[in-house]
């Protein structure tokens, strides 16, 4: 790589101190994206690369205050945790988003709720003893 003049560099270091971006500054002198990033690096070296990526919906707070709807039992599921975090918030959630934030908890998995009968044999059988008793009643009886 061939490196670049005193000008050059005193150059992008002005752009660079007018907060300009990398890629305006290296639009604007005609030098790569790559030179001009190592230049403001060489500048800086201690500055932290931001953060790539979308911004948290959630705050941690809200994060911790999804998880104890479910600990305590006010929200049996994520739907009903989102209708009540979608009350609190200004900014709506989704489901998914919910979804995600307990699936990054290592607290909670997901499973399928086991299917169970409705009625246990002894209580149809109670039933039908019931409608079998009362089946003339009338309205007035």
């Amino acid at each position: 790589m061939r490196s670049i003049s005193t000008a050059d560099k005193n150059n992008i270091i002005s752009l660079l101190s007018h907060g300009l971006s990398t890629r305006k500054i290296a639009a604007q002198t005609g030098i790569s994206r790559s030179k001009v990033a190592s230049v403001a690096k060489d500048l800086d070296s201690n500055k932290e690369n931001q953060p790539g990526g979308r911004p948290k919906k959630l705050s941690p707070h809200d994060q911790r205050a999804v998880s104890s709807l479910i600990e305590t039992g006010k929200a049996s599921n994520v739907t009903e945790a989102t209708k009540h975090m979608n009350n609190i918030l200004s900014d709506p959630v989704s489901t998914q988003t919910i979804r995600n934030t307990l699936h990054n908890d290592d607290d909670y998995k997901a499973y399928t709720k086991p299917k169970r009968p409705k009625l246990t044999a002894a209580q149809k059988r109670a039933r039908l003893k019931f409608a079998q008793k009362f089946e003339d009643w009338t309205v007035e009886d």
